[in-house]
Order: C-alpha cells, then structure tokens, then sequence
C-alpha cells in the first residue's frame, strides 16, 4: 500500500512472480485507476476487461453520436453506403442505432465494418424513390 504523495495505491505481485499488478486512486478527482497511474475517467483500465462472470474479455468501449446521409434509393433496389467512425478497425464490433425519425421504406440488412467506419447494407421497400435526410445516430463500437 502506498499512501504517500498525490495517489492512493494497492500495489501487489503474485508470489514467485514478475508483474506488478496496481489499483490507483488520486487523491483528487476521484478517478481509479487499474494498470495506469494517471486515470483520467472514473474508471481506467490499462489492458483488456472482462465484465460479468460469463463475459468475454474486450480492450476498449467508444461510443458517441455521428452524422449519417443515405444515398438517394430507387425503387425495391438494395445499396450500401459509408458512415465514417474515428478509431474502427476491422474485428470491431459496432452498433449504429438509427433516430426514431429514419424511413420507415429503408430496411438496413446488415453492415461490414472495415478501417475507419463501416458499409450499411440497405433497401428501399417502397414504391418510389427514397431521399433520406442526413440523421445523427448513435453508435457504440466494442475493441476486442
């Protein structure tokens, strides 16, 4: 236990090993820290986590709200367009929540996330052509 200086810390090592494994808290702010003497949320975790006690292990949660403009879609045609998300990479899990107010006539099928964002799949059920006004949407991307 180290009670000295800015931070308040349980520092330990397993018996006959070689990592050190820390839980800081700073005496301002009231932030903790897992792996990491500086936690800048209320809780950081310097490494991947595993919530629950089934879960499966992750290294990293963003989450935010990004502005999304569908194409023009003809008429029962299927199409896909770009959303741009900072930090995706592919092997990320991410979750786009459309607004209550999107078109009903526009089914999104599916989504491909590669470097940067992801691709939507989508179709336009309807009899006509479909111009989807420019949203915002909320999304969540899981690094694992």
């Amino acid at each position: 236990q180290n009670t000295s200086g800015a931070n308040v810390g349980l520092f330990a090592t397993a018996s006959g090993g070689t990592t050190n494994y820390a839980i800081v808290v700073p005496s301002t702010g009231g932030n903790v820290g897992i792996g990491t003497t500086a936690p800048t949320a209320k809780l950081e975790v310097d490494g991947t986590t595993i919530l629950g006690t089934s879960g499966t292990s992750f290294a990293g949660l963003m989450h935010g709200v990004v502005s999304v403009n569908p194409p023009s879609i003809n008429a029962g045609i299927s199409t896909s367009f770009f959303v741009a998300l900072a930090g995706a990479v592919a092997g990320d899990r991410i979750f786009l929540t459309p607004p209550s107010t999107f078109n009903p006539s526009i089914i999104y099928q599916g989504a491909d996330v590669v470097a940067g964002g992801v691709n939507i799949e989508c179709k336009n059920v309807s009899g006509a052509v479909v111009d989807a006004l420019v949203t915002s949407w909320a999304y969540l991307i899981i690094k694992p």
